[in-house]
């Protein structure tokens, strides 16, 4: 390295800090309007392992990950994610195993009535569409307005992705009860960021 001329170790820390730049913009925004729902055991869907789906496009693919307390770690994906015409229901196509909305899809439903979901072991229902029929009002632009999110105390390392692309984090969000969660997209920041940083520096001691 130290043979090199002077000029070429400008471009190669040039180049490097480009790539670092993209790296970090490579990640996802998932920041926008959002629908929650509540899957548990039960006639109450009884639990705390909330999900918040984004609504703003029927097109993108809302994926997300979480391991399990035995390890396993459970891919699911999700498409075509809206409102009825009431706005009191979630509708969407579902992707089991990936996180890009490939292979099968199977439709499901979300009410405000928990009922048997697929497998039939668990159980589902919405528990506020206010960005479904008053998308301009306070409760929607602000409560339900954020980061689409996986929060569950049964599972730890969430992550969401968007068109198979990890989201970046504009809101963490912490579950209390469950230390282990991550804010989705939050690990992969702070390399990125001091590379970015660092880079730089270098440059202007050549």
């Amino acid at each position: 390295l130290f043979a090199c001329p002077m000029s070429d170790i400008r471009r190669l820390l040039s180049t490097l800090l480009v790539c670092t730049l993209l790296v970090q913009w490579a990640d996802a925004v998932c920041n926008g309007k959002l629908v929650s729902s509540l899957t548990g055991s039960g006639s109450t869907c009884g639990g705390s392992n909330r999900h918040y789906w984004p609504i703003d496009s029927v097109t993108d693919c809302h994926g997300w990950e979480a391991t399990d307390p035995t390890g396993k770690v459970h891919l699911n994906s999700a498409k075509n994610i809206r409102c009825s015409a009431d706005g009191l229901t979630l509708l969407y196509d579902q992707f089991a195993g990936n996180i890009d909305c490939g292979g099968f899809a199977v439709s499901k439903q979300f009410t405000p009535t928990c009922m048997p979901g697929i497998p039939p072991t668990l159980s589902d229902k919405v528990i506020d569409t206010s960005c479904c029929t008053d998308p301009s009002g306070t409760a929607c632009t602000t409560t339900m307005t954020g980061d689409a999110r996986d929060e569950s105390a049964a599972t730890s390392n969430s992550r969401i992705y968007s068109n198979g692309e990890l989201c970046t984090t504009t809101n963490p969000v912490v579950l209390q009860g469950a230390p282990d969660v991550e804010p989705s997209g939050a690990w992969s920041a702070s390399p990125v960021l001091a590379m970015a940083v660092v880079i730089p520096f270098l440059l202007l001691a050549l």
